[in-house]
């Protein structure tokens, strides 16, 4: 992919390649088959990062379209847990699953990890 970028004096191009499973696809490239599927990888993504935060104070800090991979998937249910309370919350995979990419410049607290 040819990305290009601002650097405070001009712009650059910046190539960046992606190694994935020929399966998943960049969101933005994605061709949703309903509002449900664009709706559970809504869902996915925001209790993955909720639960990542919760854990480990985890921050992605470039989360855009560009970062995150959808396939398609056939388990039909999803389950999240928060570790500090031990909730659980089961939804609707809709027949798809994100993943989160690139982490350089997130953060976390390692030392909350158990």
């Amino acid at each position: 992919m040819l990305f290009c970028m601002y650097n405070g004096s001009g712009y650059y191009f910046h190539t960046c390649t992606y190694v994935f499973d020929k399966e998943q696809c960049l969101l933005f490239l994605f061709q949703f088959k309903s509002a449900s599927e664009g709706l559970s990888i809504l869902l996915q993504v925001g209790w993955t990062l909720a639960i990542a935060e919760d854990v480990c104070q985890f921050e992605h800090r470039d989360l855009h379209w560009s970062n995150i991979l959808v396939a398609q998937h056939s388990q039909d249910d999803m389950v999240y847990t928060f570790s500090s309370t031990g909730d659980k919350y089961k939804m609707a995979s809709s027949g798809v699953k994100a993943h989160i990419i690139d982490f350089t410049l997130s953060r976390l607290n390692k030392g909350l990890l158990h």
